[in-house]
């Protein structure tokens, strides 16, 4: 085998042996009542809130049924006038039908803001702006952290904007294609050295 030829065959292995991966950023807007550490707002009206998290899509999984989630990097909530704080409990976005939301992580995370934007989704592109009927849900369930405190939200309809937008792709290995890969490099490390050998 020529050096040219193996060049090829290693960079189309290569090539096989990675994933597209791209950051997703969300966008997700309502309004609400609730508590922040205790501290109540939204008593005489509810107040907007806006919550903005950061995803990849090459963790997107499906929880079943027509179901996909991709737990989030990092999220945070912007509530009123009250400030911007961190969720320090696990968060993610997931799409099932018409319904995209925003939950606690993990395959059977509870649902906690649900918004029905009239559309299906697969995750993995960009998505709206969709002005959207919304749903809180199941805060006081669980306790959600964020560095402001622990925040409930009153379950409540609320209505609001959702949107995706993917940032770029990058290309990431795949650990499995990579063993893979490996052992192809070394069958034609050794096929290339028995030709040697039989030619001298």
């Amino acid at each position: 085998m020529t050096k040219q030829n193996l060049f090829a065959v290693v960079g189309a292995l290569l090539l096989s042996a990675s994933a597209s991966a791209a950051q997703i950023d969300y966008i997700q807007t309502g309004f609400g009542t609730g508590t922040l550490d205790g501290g109540a707002f939204g008593l005489q009206a509810p107040v907007s809130f806006t919550i903005r998290a950061t995803g990849d899509t090459a963790n997107i999984q499906s929880c079943g049924g027509g179901c996909l989630f991709n737990d989030n990097l990092s999220a945070s909530i912007e509530i009123g006038s009250l400030g911007t704080f961190q969720f320090l409990t696990g968060t993610r976005f997931f799409s099932v039908g018409n319904i995209t939301g925003f939950s606690r992580d993990g395959i059977g995370g509870l649902d906690l803001y649900n918004t029905n934007v009239g559309s299906t989704w697969d995750m993995a592109t960009s998505f709206g702006p969709f002005p959207a009927s919304g749903q809180i849900l199941q805060w006081s369930t669980f306790p959600v952290l964020t560095t402001g405190g622990t925040l409930v939200l009153g379950e409540s309809s609320s209505s609001g904007i959702f949107q995706a937008t993917v940032d770029g792709t990058t290309v990431v290995p795949v650990p499995g294609s990579l063993l893979l890969l490996g052992s192809s490099l070394a069958g034609l490390l050794a096929i290339g050295r028995r030709r040697k050998a039989t030619a001298a």
